[in-house]
C-alpha cells in the first residue's frame, strides 16, 4: 500500500515536472528530494521494522487464540469425561437398584411403576382380609 501510494505520487510529479512553470518546477524538486529521503537506508530500515512490528503484533494475537483454543479443547474433554463418569455411576446404581430389589417390580429408577405399585396394594389388601379372617375365625372357636 505503501508502495502503491509512492509510485502514484512520483507519477503525478513527474506529470507536473514536464510542464515548464513554477509548478514543474516544485515539482521535479520535490520529486528529487523523494528520491532522496525515501531510498535512505535509515528510511528503509524504518519501514522494515514497522512490519516486523505488525507481524509480531499479529503472531501474538494468533498464540492468544491458540492457547485459548487449547484452554476450550482440555475443558471440552474434561467435560466429556465428566459426562461419561456420571452415566456409569447412573448404571451402576441402577444396577444395584435391581440387584438390590431383587426383581421384585422396581423400575430402573428404583421406584415401582403405578401398576406395580396397584398389584401390590392389591396384595397387601388380600393378605389383611385372610388375616382377618383367620382372626375372627379364632375368635369364634
Amino acid at each position: 500500500m505503501k508502495a502503491d501510494a509512492e509510485e502514484a505520487l512520483c507519477q503525478t510529479l513527474a506529470h507536473v515536472s514536464t510542464k515548464s512553470n513554477a509548478a514543474g518546477n516544485l515539482a521535479k524538486s520535490l520529486l528529487i528530494i523523494i528520491d532522496v529521503h525515501l531510498n535512505v537506508r535509515h528510511m528503509q530500515d524504518f519501514w522494515a521494522s514497522l512490519h516486523i512490528q505488525e507481524e509480531k503484533a499479529k503472531t501474538r494475537i494468533k498464540e492468544a487464540l491458540l492457547i485459548e483454543k487449547k484452554k476450550q479443547k482440555t475443558i471440552h474433554v474434561q467435560s466429556n469425561v465428566i459426562d461419561e463418569h456420571l452415566h456409569a455411576s447412573d448404571e451402576s446404581k441402577i444396577e444395584f437398584i435391581m440387584e438390590a430389589s431383587n426383581y421384585d417390580g422396581v423400575d430402573e429408577t428404583g421406584y415401582r411403576t403405578p401398576e406395580q405399585q396397584m398389584t401390590l396394594d392389591d396384595e397387601e389388601k388380600e393378605s389383611s382380609r385372610y388375616s382377618l379372617s383367620q382372626d375372627a375365625f379364632i375368635a369364634d372357636h
